[in-house]
């Protein structure tokens, strides 16, 4: 098979969870010997879109596009010419179209003749960035996501309730997948934040107001204020189209609050993930979130926002005996109180903390494979091409 994704800052992944997910895939698929096509942003140099390329195997092909970069356009341009490729590469089999801004112009592959996939990744329609008119045209994009390609796949089973409620249509639940890690991420990388090992709760996410960094920090503010703690919180993410929002946030910058930036090293972020004493995520809109599935798999106790899409990564966790309740936390949306009480219980009692990230680590290396992903997936792909 041939298979071209669309919709992505492209390949490899220093963006956000989309960018992960379609590299964990591209490299599964070219090592089952499919050609894949990734449309990507434009590098900033030749050297760059050089050792880029050298990542990825013969079978992976990056084509980078322009856009115009403005917070409204861009993704949405590089998509129209990505599209156009696409359609004008006779020898491509499938095209994804991954979240469904970009899935605006999946018409256009299906007229000719080519299978087309939605893979929605979250409601983006729900986020507080957008404008009134952004947000009515990602409504127009979430029909349509469900109603012109051949298949449609969710990370969600609250997402797929979400749209067979509103369209009446089916999609395909394949939830995000990966390796769990093994051995230990000696705390060296960290070292240059002035981070030391288990004396750091983490927020890794795009600084966002969806994202919800503010909330986490105010309750940090109230832990710290009335907790004896020398615990620090490590901020690790990148500004998307919003600085005004994230000049709010660093604002509150200090020696307990810091901004680490984005961190594009994957050791290093593997090694920021497993020295965290916790994890949280704030956010109101996700589909499944990789930075989450990555904290729970390096074992480190996770406290989530309330949404559905967050709680669904603690189903079927069963009641621990010696914990009186599940190993996944969680606190209400937005209230800063209840999520430092949550904290709180966390600090005040590592044992049960530890074993909290234990029980999560096991979690993951049951329900949430990389394998059994990219193979759901690439079946996806299979049948379709069968019917023809």
């Amino acid at each position: 098979m041939k298979i071209a994704f669309v919709g992505t800052r492209g390949i490899p992944a220093n963006y956000g969870g989309t960018e992960t997910y379609v590299e964990r895939l591209t490299k599964y698929l070219s090592e089952q010997g499919d050609e894949v096509i990734v449309y990507c942003e434009k590098s900033q140099s030749q050297s760059d879109k050089a050792e880029a390329d050298a990542l990825f195997s013969d079978n992976v092909r990056r084509v980078e596009m322009p856009s115009i970069p403005t917070k409204h356009l861009d993704n949405l341009t590089r998509s129209f010419f990505s599209t156009l490729h696409a359609c004008l590469d006779r020898s491509i089999d499938v095209v994804q179209f991954n979240n469904v801004g970009p899935a605006f112009f999946s018409f256009m592959p299906r007229l000719f003749g080519k299978k087309v996939v939605g893979a929605i990744r979250a409601i983006d329609s729900q986020r507080e960035k957008w404008n009134l008119f952004a947000t009515a045209f990602l409504r127009l994009c979430d029909f349509l996501t469900v109603k012109v390609p051949h298949a449609t796949t969710v990370n969600s089973t609250a997402m797929q309730d979400y749209y067979f409620g509103k369209y009446a249509k089916q999609t395909l639940y394949i939830p995000n997948g990966l390796v769990v890690p093994e051995g230990e991420f000696a705390p060296e990388f960290i070292k240059q934040f002035g981070l030391e090992r288990k004396k750091y709760i983490l927020f890794a996410a795009r600084l966002e107001p969806e994202k919800g960094c503010h909330t986490l920090i105010e309750a940090f503010e109230k832990i710290i204020a009335h907790l004896d703690t020398d615990m620090v919180l490590a901020v690790a993410g990148h500004q998307g189209f919003t600085s005004d929002y994230l000049s709010s946030l660093k604002a509150k910058s200090s020696d307990r609050i810091r901004f680490l930036g984005f961190i594009s090293d994957k050791r290093g972020m593997d090694e920021l993930y497993h020295n965290a004493y916790a994890f949280v995520l704030p956010s109101s809109v996700e589909g499944m979130s990789n930075s989450l599935l990555n904290a729970m798999a390096h074992g480190i106790p996770s406290v989530v926002s309330d949404i559905p899409e967050n709680l669904a990564l603690f189903t079927d966790l069963e009641t621990d005996s010696a914990l009186g309740d599940k190993a996944g936390l969680s606190f209400r949306l937005w209230d800063s109180d209840d999520l430092a009480e949550r904290l709180t219980t966390l600090l005040e009692n590592p044992e049960h903390a530890a074993l909290r990230g234990n029980l999560l680590r096991e979690h993951v290396r049951k329900y949430f494979t990389l394998d059994q992903m990219c193979k759901n997936t690439r079946s996806v792909y299979q049948d379709l091409l069968e019917r023809r």
